[in-house]
């Protein structure tokens, strides 16, 4: 099994300002006044029984979660052109995740985020919806890879594309949510983590992270 856990924060300085955080999605979280987002797209199904606990829960297909910002108004048509947004943006068929398939749970789906404790029980916030059917493929890879730093000369030019696909399981997730940025938490900034997950079979004839890698750095990389 192969995890990637890549974290980067950015501190808005302004609303027009982005350091590390890819501006094509802040465009879209600020247009739809998202307070924290999390999207997954996964392959397969998770064999807890073998493999243990997932290092992020990812269901078959596409899920989505989201929080607005208090105060919103109109969520129910923040969300539909939300989700239109973000399918263009990650080739994905989320224009399916109407009304009718989607729902505001009261109990789970918390904040994992700095929220107060009122906002926690605002699940009017809150929207969720999946496409268990959905496919998953290289086309969504693609813009899940443009978000990283230094885009295809940065951590994503080592992925063997065709090995990631050719395996028992896999995932990539996109996680947006609001933190601290000292501990009496005066201040707030904004945490992008992307995830990928990969589980190989033994019986492949190149298995882990060999087959899932390239072993060659032909750029130095200045973040």
């Amino acid at each position: 099994m192969c995890d990637i856990n890549d974290k980067i924060i950015c501190f808005y300085l302004n609303d027009t300002h982005y350091r590390l955080f890819p501006r094509s999605l802040g465009d879209v979280l600020s247009t739809y006044n998202v307070q924290e987002l999390h999207l997954t797209q996964a392959q397969g199904f998770w064999k807890h029984k073998k493999w243990g606990y997932p290092p992020e829960d990812a269901p078959p297909g596409v899920e989505l979660w989201v929080w607005f910002k208090l105060g919103t108004l109109n969520i129910d048509k923040q969300w539909s052109d939300l989700v239109n947004a973000l399918g263009g943006l990650f080739c994905s068929s989320l224009n399916f995740m109407d009304l009718k398939s989607t729902v505001s749970p009261h109990w789970s789906f918390r904040p994992q985020g700095v929220a107060t404790k009122s906002y926690h029980m605002k699940s009017m916030y809150l929207r969720y919806s999946a496409l268990p059917k959905e496919i998953v493929c290289t086309e969504n890879l693609t813009p899940w890879r443009k978000l990283l730093p230094c885009d295809k000369v940065g951590l994503s030019s080592l992925f063997h594309t065709a090995k990631l696909y050719d395996s028992s399981y896999h995932s990539i997730g996109i996680h947006v949510r609001p933190i601290c940025l000292e501990p009496k938490c005066s201040s707030a900034s904004v945490e992008l983590k992307q995830t990928l997950s990969v589980v190989f079979d033994k019986s492949s004839s190149e298995v882990g992270k060999q087959g899932l890698f390239y072993y060659r750095f032909d750029l130095i990389l200045v973040v």
